[in-house]
């Protein structure tokens, strides 16, 4: 049975290499694998920790995060520079970031370029540094009143849409495209970055932006004193859909299931633990429908439908070949491993109050976590 559960893993990666999107399907060994940190400076989450402190600390702070995961093995960091419309350096289409001086549209003292040392810092350990920017968020609430006159919500307020509690960009118009365009084009041309992000997921719930959820106005404003922004919209539970699924098998369309794998909203299951154990979940049912029999009977229709979305070298009839090779799913068993904090890892906090997981045995060290997936593998089929 043993060599059906490696025959079984083997088949399972050939099959599951016609799944991966629009990836070329020339597999090597890369010289390196991608091992990246998000920093982001919105609201002052990672960096700066706070937009009151000096340049000093603040070159300090970051310094300390470089070196943090350095020693963790990162060979990457994505900086958010630009979150709310606002810049991480100068810049002629945007203001400085609040988050950064404490006033928008103020330059740090004593004068600097943050971008630039960020990135000199970061190539200096070792890291390529990828420049992190929201496109379409304009603010983060409805106080305008600590926007610069620099901001785009003043100059092109043709430009903005005000849904929710946000103003947002609005993307339809071909002068905000060109906009973004040079945006990017002036963070490109003047600094050595290494590569460009966008993110930009931030859409309240149409109809529902704007229910007070029975709360009267008095309880309202003591809400907003107490808490801004995600954990603001966590105190309005009525103006997000609720989602239930039985434990147990259950069929989703895309849709659901990406509204399953994603949604953050909920105060029980909303964290990124939380939210890894549901997309693990739903890649173990893409795999297991995948690889039924019925899918395998299907598989010129199943073959013609993923070549829509997919580059593979593996032809059909390679596809067909191989299949008759191995015979029939019925004979193989399917090992499934899950690595979590009930077996082999412990929860605890990064130096930046980021969560992680790391081996019970401690910090990078892998022993006991290597035997477990060999004891795993190994088992007999029950």
């Amino acid at each position: 049975m043993k060599n059906y559960k490696h025959i079984g893993l083997l088949i399972l990666f050939l099959l599951l290499s016609v799944m991966n999107v629009k990836a070329q399907m020339q597999v090597t060994n890369p010289k390196n694998e991608f091992r990246a940190v998000w920093i982001a400076t919105v609201v002052n989450i990672d960096w700066p920790k706070s937009s009151i402190d000096n340049v000093a600390k603040q070159k300090a702070d970051f310094i300390e995060i470089l070196d943090t995961y350095k020693k963790l093995n990162y060979n990457a960091v994505i900086v958010q520079i630009r979150s709310v419309g606002d810049a991480f350096y100068p810049s002629q289409y945007a203001p400085w970031s609040r988050f950064l001086t404490g006033k928008e549209g103020n330059a740090p003292k004593p004068y600097f370029d943050p971008l630039a040392w960020m990135i000199a810092e970061s190539h200096a350990r070792g890291f390529e540094f990828h420049a992190w920017l929201n496109p379409y968020r304009a603010t983060m609430d409805l106080n305008t009143a600590i926007l610069s006159p620099q901001h785009d919500y003043f100059k092109h307020p043709e430009w903005m849409i005000k849904y929710g509690e946000k103003y947002y960009y609005n993307p339809a118009l071909p002068e905000v495209s060109d906009h973004l365009i040079n945006i990017v084009d002036e963070v490109v041309k003047n600094y050595d970055i290494d590569a460009v992000h966008f993110d930009d997921y931030f859409y309240p719930i149409k109809g529902r932006e704007n229910d007070t959820c029975g709360k009267s106005s008095s309880e309202i404003v003591k809400l907003h004193e107490l808490y801004s922004d995600t954990e603001l919209h966590h105190q309005f539970e009525c103006r997000y859909e609720h989602i239930h699924y039985d434990q147990g098998s259950t069929k989703m369309n895309g849709d659901e299931a990406l509204k399953f794998v994603r949604s953050r909203a909920s105060a029980q299951h909303g964290g990124d633990f939380a939210r890894s154990l549901r997309q693990q979940a739903v890649l173990t049912g893409i795999k297991e429908k995948f690889i039924s029999g019925e899918s395998l009977e299907k598989i010129d229709e199943t073959f013609g439908q993923l070549s829509k979305m997919i580059r593979t070298d593996l032809d059909l009839t390679t596809i067909k070949q191989l299949l008759e090779i191995y015979g029939s799913p019925e004979d193989y068993s399917f090992s499934y491993i899950g690595l979590n904090d009930q077996n082999v890892f412990v929860a605890t906090k990064s130096l930046d109050s980021q969560f992680i997981l790391i081996p019970k045995e401690g910090e990078n060290v892998w022993t006991e976590v290597h035997k477990y997936i060999l004891e795993e593998i190994n088992k007999s089929p029950s």
